[in-house]
């Protein structure tokens, strides 16, 4: 069954010095397991956020191009968490009804700009529910912040997945993405 996942990824400058690597090697490692017809997009955020690969479905892309988009991604200014998780929901919307979407966020939670309390965030997270898009959150390095990122995937309805080192964030996300692929069939 299509499925489709947004990647929210956090470039503030606290994902430096080896986080923002980690997620992009996440990410690297996951393309290749998505089938044909599954939608993804890639948003990405520090104090602003854009989409760095707009909705579309793996078959309409050239991964090549997206790897390279991923490579290009670098680390920047203050973390505001809200713009991100807005946006990737934004693109989630376009996913076409009764196709399964998961924003999954990758980030290590220190919200320092924009909405910064978990129970708001967690409310946003359940308001997005009703639309049938389930957020799950992978919380990179040693010290991420545990309370936004678990509000977000409770309120959700998705899984909090704890990546300390990088093999734990790719096994994570890797679990996450079969959990899905086992969840629809």
């Amino acid at each position: 069954k299509t499925k489709a996942l947004v990647f929210v990824i956090d470039r503030s400058g606290s994902m430096s010095g080896g986080r923002l690597e980690s997620v992009k090697a996440v990410l690297e490692e996951t393309l290749p397991r998505l089938n044909p017809e599954d939608y993804i997009a890639i948003i990405s955020f520090d104090d602003t956020a854009v989409v760095n690969v707009p909705l579309a479905t793996i078959k309409d892309l050239d991964l090549k191009t997206v790897r390279k988009i991923i490579s290009e991604i670098h680390t920047g200014g203050s973390t505001n968490l809200e713009a991100g998780y807005r946006l990737g929901l934004k693109e989630a919307q376009k996913v076409t009804d009764g196709v399964e979407t998961t924003v999954i966020l990758l980030s290590d939670g220190q919200a320092n700009a924009g909405e910064t309390n978990p129970e708001v965030l967690g409310n946003i997270a359940t308001a997005a529910t009703e639309h049938l898009v389930t957020t799950s959150t992978i919380g990179i390095g040693h010290g991420y912040d545990e309370n936004v990122l678990g509000a977000l995937a409770d309120g959700g309805n998705g899984n909090h997945i704890a990546g300390i080192t990088q093999g734990e964030a790719v096994d994570g996300l890797q679990s996450e993405i079969d959990g899905l692929l086992t969840k629809t069939m």
